[in-house]
């Protein structure tokens, strides 16, 4: 939860920032009415913040505040009295990156939705009106939040023209579209509504009506300022430069960003004419995702509005003949300071008994004492990690006896009946050629024998063939049944010379099932029984092995990482044992002891470090004891984040000790050309796997591996990485990994 910490942190520090109330910002006389109009441009939307600075340097009072979209923010927090200098502060500090991000909203129904998500990154759900796949790529709670707690202290005020400066927010009603202008309610709910952008954020439901980016339907709203009376118009109008050919059309936001553009191009001039003083940024070398260059942006919007000094001062001296000008208003500190909100009782709405429940458990104990916004935000993010809640907000509302702190919930409502698709490519080139494909579709059927159960049915295609069916019940809140039934003919191939190659090669059926209790969403404990009938060629002989297992065993899963692909913060850890019995009809008898571990820790917004760990033996520790662990059983050197460039039969053994290190550095400025999340990515790995004689470390020979990559996070659970990978003895391979490598974590039993 670090990098959510941090996002936090300047939103933190600035949460009660330097306010005015509605009747210091008043007027004294009526006339002229002065309405600042913002309009929408994603990160463009910062200039609004550096020509704000400049017509309060010149002291023109605004009493009104209309924005779009960014606009909507930039404008919501200039009427909740954040002067341009505070702005300038939270747009420095606050990750904005992060804040788009939608990790908060990872998996929100539980440990189990978790694990079946990072195996089947891709959902498309079905219901009585057919296909569903959606409403947007995310959900948006991280950015909600943020707005939420820079809003705190006006969260109470209902009517937006009780504000400091009376405000509006323009939206779109996706269903309808109508244009809608927002002008009551939570001022942080009118302001995410408006910058709801379509197809990457789900629309955001207010009143019952899913609301998106107000730019759709009127991205320079002067209309509106005109309509609630204002005599004078200053508009600022940002905007991304058209591309001018193909090549520049780069990611699917370029593409919404020109089709926007060509449209909303179409009426803006009429919007443009009802301005007084029309502000144009000249925005030139940045782009709609620059969020990382915020000040950058400030700046630029501040030395262009500078430009247009001569019709401000006009504007500035029109005004001073009727009511006196409010110079050195925009320096921070100038409003009266407001106090710390102490709400009183606890409001929980939306939510069933259970949810209000653990609501109320969260948030109570921030009753009674001045609220610190870094433990509301705690509170929030453990709301989400119940499970039991797809969106959480908060605000302050009137309750019994005073001031109280309102949680209004949507409780988590995953399709009944949804299509699965897991995909694992691995591949290697080098002078023996490696590939392998594997495509998991499937189908999940939820609530068939009360809430929470799932049947779940899926085959596995091309390098890998056969079929699955697994059965997930609860039992009452933390206890469950898994039972499952598969066949699978695993095969991989590499290239030896002109001829294609068996490396490894397994089929069989099993079966099995599983008891247990789940741990909170973070992890759970189980144990289980299996039987498996296996055919097996070992790579290195030409002997094949048929072997029946009959396994008992026990495995307890902790994970706290947002993300199964390049986690930005958290740990998670398996630890595992499995004995097989020939008393219950199997052939094969050993042991088998397992860990793997690993965590992430943020050291800055945009850079990780990773230490893994990976151990097991099969108990076999008697000096020249072999390992009885046959090929298909052993352990492999190789794992998703350790030994890349490896083959996972390459290297095995009845013993393993393995650590790894990995660096992980976000690259903001990729992400602009590419438009998702780009990293480079380096690992070193030190460790070895053997057989003879037992645990003697004086015979412990330590093998090395390195990589150097980039990689791609196309979604949480779903990756697509390029590594150089330098492996021991001297080999240098490329390798390309592609998909969710949780599918290999979900084999079966133990």
């Amino acid at each position: 939860m670090m990098p959510r910490r941090l996002f936090f942190l300047g939103a933190a520090a600035l949460l009660i920032p330097r306010l005015a109330s509605a009747q210091d910002m008043q007027p004294d006389h009526p006339r002229p009415v002065v309405a600042v109009v913002l309009s929408g441009g994603a990160a463009l939307g910062f200039a609004h913040v550096g020509v704000l600075k400049v017509i309060e340097e010149l002291g023109i009072p605004v009493d009104i505040v209309v924005g779009a979209s960014m606009g909507a923010i930039v404008g919501g927090l200039y009427a909740a009295g954040y002067s341009p200098a505070d702005m300038e502060r939270i747009a420095g500090r606050v990750d904005w990156r992060a804040g788009f991000d939608d990790t908060m909203a990872d998996s929100p129904y539980g440990f189990r939705e978790k694990e079946v998500s990072r195996r089947f990154p891709f959902t498309v759900g079905f219901d009585t009106g057919g296909i569903w796949a959606g409403k947007g790529l995310l959900a948006g709670p991280s950015i909600t939040t943020l707005l939420e707690v820079l809003t705190l202290n006006v969260s109470s005020i209902q009517d937006f023209d009780l504000l400091p400066r009376r405000y509006r927010a323009v939206a779109a009603d996706v269903a309808t579209g109508e244009k809608v202008v927002l002008a009551s309610g939570r001022l942080a709910d009118a302001m995410r509504a408006s910058a709801t952008i379509p197809f990457l954020f789900k629309p955001f439901m207010l009143d019952g009506r899913p609301l998106v980016d107000g730019g759709v339907v009127d991205r320079l709203p002067t209309d509106v300022a005109r309509e609630l009376g204002a005599d004078i118009v200053i508009a600022v109008d940002v905007r991304e430069n058209m591309a001018r050919s193909a090549g520049e059309l780069r990611t699917m936001v370029d593409v919404l960003g020109q089709v926007s553009t060509l449209l909303v191009n179409q009426d803006v001039e009429a919007r443009r004419a009802l301005a007084d003083v029309m502000i144009t940024p000249d925005l030139s070398g940045f782009r709609r995702l620059d969020f990382g260059s915020a000040i950058r942006i400030i700046r630029r919007g501040e030395e262009e509005a500078r430009k247009y000094s001569v019709q401000l001062l006009s504007i500035a001296e029109r005004v001073s003949e009727a009511r006196p000008l409010v110079r050195g208003a925009g320096e921070p500190g100038s409003y009266d300071s407001r106090p710390v909100p102490v709400p009183g009782s606890l409001l929980v709405r939306g939510a069933a008994a259970d949810g209000e429940q653990a609501a109320r458990r969260i948030f109570t104990p921030l009753l009674k004492t001045p609220l610190d916004p870094d433990r509301l935000q705690a509170a929030v993010e453990e709301a989400y990690q119940t499970g039991r809640f797809e969106d959480v907000r908060v605000g302050l509302a009137q309750g019994d006896g005073g001031q109280a702190l309102a949680v209004d919930t949507v409780p988590v409502a995953p399709p009944k009946v949804a299509a699965l698709l897991g995909v694992m490519y691995r591949g290697n080139l080098s002078d023996e050629p490696y590939n392998s494909l594997v495509l998991r579709p499937g189908v999940i059927v939820r609530d068939l024998s009360g809430k929470g159960s799932q049947l779940i049915m899926d085959a596995r295609l091309v390098d890998s063939l056969g079929a699955g069916l697994e059965y997930f019940q609860p039992l009452g809140r933390l206890l469950f049944v898994d039972g499952f039934a598969d066949y699978v003919y695993d095969r991989d191939l590499f290239l030896q010379g002109d001829a294609a190659k068996v490396g490894r090669l397994e089929r069989g059926p099993s079966a099995g099932f599983w008891a247990g209790s789940l741990l909170g969403r973070a992890g759970e404990l189980r144990a289980g029984l299996s039987w498996s009938a296996r055919h097996f060629l070992d790579p290195s002989t030409p002997v094949t092995l048929d072997s029946t297992e009959a396994l008992v065993g026990a495995q307890l899963t902790l994970d706290t990482r947002p993300a199964a692909v390049f986690p930005s913060s958290g740990i998670g850890f398996t630890v595992a044992y499995a004995q097989a019995l020939p008393a219950l009809g199997g052939t094969e008898a050993y042991k088998k002891l397992s860990l793997d571990a690993a965590a992430a820790i943020p050291l800055l917004p945009a850079f990780t470090v990773g230490i893994t760990f990976s151990g097991g033996t099969d108990l076999t520790l008697s000096p020249g004891a072999p390992g009885v662990l046959g090929p298909e059983d052993a352990f492999s050197l190789r794992t998703e984040s350790q030994f890349r460039g490896f083959q996972e039969w390459e290297v095995t053994g009845s013993h393993k000790l393995a650590a790894g290190l990995d660096l992980q550095l976000r690259l903001p400025w990729l992400n602009q050309v590419i438009g998702t999340d780009a990293y480079a990515l380096a690992n070193v790995s030190v460790g070895n796997c053997w057989t003879d004689p037992g645990l003697i470390l004086s015979a412990f020979s330590v093998r090395t591996g390195a990589s150097l990559g980039l990689g791609v996070r196309i979604r949480r659970n779903f990756e697509i990485a390029t590594r150089v990978c330098w492996v021991d003895p001297g080999r240098v391979q490329l390798a390309v990994d592609i998909g969710s490598f949780a599918l290999e974590e979900a084999e079966g039993p133990l």
